[in-house]
């Protein structure tokens, strides 16, 4: 017979249902908890992400009901209610959205703001971010290499990371997916430092048994942003990984081992306390079709992160479980423990063959031992790929979905459905729902390393924080619990800790009796997302000039692409010290200040030929504030205001952008012809910002931030890259090719030119 709590779902069970689900109830409640009847979808919810009114967001693809590798540039998008239907929870309908983003088998990460962002997937450049105030969707910067399938993650300054992923635009479309960095500010931006292929080894492609393995290796990547500040890696590939997002394109190194573990394709991970990563099941292969064979594990490990960098981990073993499964999702609790669902016994796809009902519930050790499995409450659906879960605010876990496919393919069934279930620790001794302790107050925002005031009912032992997140494809990067300190009983003082250990974001804070009862979550915004400081590959000099001193100009790009402030007497004899620049101050910090004159010239900024300045002869964008003195610019015996190199390389035969005269020049030659624009008028006696821009088909000037000549051509410029001068890139004037006899006849033998009598900043 059954026991109805109005508020937790036994009320939705049909008469049927509850012939299926009598088992559960020969265990007591408070050990095996209770899942609630099936709850209909318009869609098959193939991602979910918690919003931070305490709904969750769900959606499929183009399609509510499969898939196409080809995307329209549609999404299907569901609400869901968790205290609609008096408590029982509703979907609220399904919305077609048109970003020109299909977003099955996305990234997927949960902003600062409390918004939502889906990278790649079947529109595999796309991205796209859900308002929770408006409920729309709206189109972010593309990224720079399409993917689906991939890994991401918010870090702690709030940036999304991503890398992986091989699946885009078709099964064909493998490999090469190196790691991308995404603000609001910056967009998405390149990290050349770490690669696609860094992220697993030959023994994970030798066990991989998809027809082509670099279809899948870089899949479902699992990140977690460290205690100590840098990113982990956990898997599924065998070997570990330190990821540093502070070295210049970023870099990543070995962490060692997951102790005997082998590649755990379609595995979980999740954060369930400060640095201690509990990782569960998996196979060696996706699985290729329907019947594919290669058994599922019933390992597990707790991966310890806790240690300084580059240390490897600490990796113990956590036990087995009482089933193997892959394709299958982990929650982690308020309580410390994680909810293992669905999965099958093998590493297939679009099948409920080999489902796994029962959930299991790991409990960590408390002395930091491997911790303990037991079966807890069986789903009445079959939950396996495409299925997901989340853990909701009230305590309850959210589960739904599995399938997304047409029901022509091998008998593979959709579920457009969820259930929750209610975690034992709902449940008194007695079968009832146990008296929760409650939150009455708590504020609606904090900073890091800061305590805050929450009203709650007497007696509460533990607090913990568990951040809202996002999961797909039995992925979610996102989630993680740290249990905070306090003081008081009854109105307590809780310490926050630092962005390392908590991502800025919305958190759930539990409070929990000595029964190990939660209250309901309050919902505290944490901390926010700092501005990007990381190297852009795309940035190949970036001249600051704050080096205040010397004969040196630091180059800030990852390049390297250091000058030298090089001097020449009027006979072409290299000098030092002879008083031809000078550091200043600029239009932001430092600048560097020359008194020279077209032919007139004694100093220049030198930059070696390098690989990456010879990257710049499809594409070039060149930019540059300059201040021109009015007194000591005029050529003495011409009257005319003097030329000014400020980025040259090889002319009059190659490249320049400066100044000719008082007009602004962008000048050029590519296999196909020459560009040479001049345009507007350049005052004197104050900063102006200048660019230029080729992309291969058309030369754009700009002068303080307006377009003011283009030309349309194609073709690649011709850089020298011999070791002579000419081949060097220059500022503050250029190497003259020219001889003697096609100088005037005023011009000094220093053998350089365009020297500008001014400051250069920010080049």
């Amino acid at each position: 017979m059954c026991k109805c709590h109005i508020n937790w779902g036994r009320f939705s069970v049909s008469f049927i249902f509850l012939f299926f689900i009598s088992s559960s109830y020969s265990q007591a409640l408070n050990e095996v908890g209770e899942w609630g009847g099936a709850i209909p979808f318009e869609i098959v919810p193939v991602a979910v992400a918690n919003l931070p009114d305490g709904r969750l967001l769900t959606w499929s693809s183009q399609f509510p009901n499969t898939f196409d590798e080809i995307g329209d540039g549609y999404t299907y998008t569901e609400l869901f209610d968790p205290n609609g239907n008096n408590g029982l929870g509703r979907a609220l309908g399904m919305t077609l959205t048109d970003t020109d983003h299909d977003m099955f088998c996305p990234g997927i990460n949960n902003l600062a703001d409390g918004s939502i962002l889906s990278a790649g997937g079947t529109t595999s450049e796309r991205t796209s971010i859900y308002d929770p105030k408006t409920n729309l969707w709206t189109r972010a910067a593309d990224m720079n290499i399409p993917r689906g399938y991939q890994g991401n993650v918010t870090l702690s300054n709030g940036a999304v990371f991503t890398v992986g992923g091989s699946w885009s635009n078709g099964a064909g479309n493998n490999g090469g997916k190196a790691a991308e960095i995404w603000s609001p500010e910056s967009g998405w931006i390149n990290l050349p430092g770490i690669t696609g292929e860094s992220i697993y080894n030959s023994n994970d492609l030798n066990l991989e048994s998809q027809t082509n393995p670099l279809y899948r290796v870089d899949n479902h990547v699992w990140l977690w942003p460290a205690p100590n500040g840098k990113l982990f890696h956990a898997g599924p590939s065998e070997e570990m990984h330190w990821i540093d997002l502070d070295a210049p394109g970023g870099s990543i190194s070995s962490a060692g081992f997951r102790a005997d573990d082998t590649y755990s394709m379609k595995g979980t991970t999740v954060m369930f306390d400060i640095g201690k990563i509990l990782k569960v099941g998996g196979a060696t292969s996706y699985g290729e079709s329907y019947n594919s064979t290669t058994p599922a594990k019933n390992n597990s490990y707790v991966i310890d992160i806790n240690v300084p960098y580059p240390q490897s981990p600490t990796v113990i073993s956590a036990g087995h479980l009482s089933e193997s499964r892959t394709m299958h999702n982990s929650t982690v609790l308020p309580n410390g423990q994680v909810l293992v669902t669905g999965g099958l016994d093998r590493g297939a796809v679009f099948t409920d063959v080999g489902a796994r009902h029962v959930a299991e519930l790991y409990t960590p050790s408390l002395n930091g031992g491997s911790g303990t499995w037991k079966t807890v409450a069986e789903m009445q659906e079959a939950r396996t790929y495409h299925s997901v879960a989340i853990l909701m605010t009230d305590g309850r876990v959210f589960v739904g979905g599995g399938g997304l496919c047409d029901n022509l393919l091998n008998g593979c069934n959709n579920h457009f459905s969820a259930e929750i279930y209610s975690p034992p620790y709902l449940f008194d001794s007695s079968g009832d729902l146990a008296i929760r302790p409650i939150i009455s107050h708590a504020p609606e925002s904090s900073g890091y390393n800061s305590n805050i005031t929450v009203t709650a009912s007497i007696g509460i032992t533990e607090f913990s924080l568990v951040r809202f997140s996002a999961a797909t494809h039995s992925t979610n990067n996102e989630q993680r619990r740290i249990p905070v300190s306090f003081t008081g009983n009854g109105t307590y003082n809780i310490t926050i800790p630092n962005r390392e250990l908590l991502p800025p974001g919305y958190y759930m804070l539990f409070g929990l009796d000595n029964n190990g009862v939660p209250s309901k979550a309050a919902t505290i915004k944490i901390g926010s997302a700092l501005p990007l400081e990381i190297a852009n590959e795309n940035l190949i000099v970036d001249m600051q000039f704050e080096d205040a001193s010397g004969s040196n100009a630091l180059d800030s790009s990852i390049y390297s692409n250091d000058a030298s402030i090089v001097e020449y007497d009027d006979q072409g004899s290299p000098v030092a010290n002879a008083g031809n620049y000078s550091w200043t101050s600029g239009i932001i910090g430092g600048a560097i200040e020359f008194n020279g004159l077209e032919h007139s010239s004694n100093a220049l900024i030198d930059i070696p030929s390098s690989a990456s300045l010879q990257t710049l002869d499809e594409q070039i964008t060149v930019m540059a504030w300059a201040y021109r003195n009015s007194a000591g610019s005029t050529i003495p015996e011409t009257g005319k205001v003097a030329n000014v190199g400020l980025f040259s390389h090889d002319y009059v035969s190659t490249l320049f952008f400066g100044f000719h005269n008082t007009l602004y020049k962008w000048a050029f030659v590519t296999n196909n012809g020459p560009v040479d624009l001049y345009a507007g008028r350049a005052p004197m006696d104050t900063w102006v910002h200048m660019a230029a821009t080729y992309d291969g088909n058309t030369a754009k000037l700009y002068a303080n931030g307006k377009l003011i000549a283009w030309k349309e051509l194609s073709g690649t410029i011709p850089f020298k890259d011999d070791g002579s001068l000419q081949s060097h890139f220059t500022s503050s004037g250029f190497y003259d090719e020219r001889i003697a006899a096609e100088l005037p006849s005023y011009a000094n033998g220093s053998g350089i030119t365009d020297e500008i009598n001014g400051k250069i900043d920010e080049l």
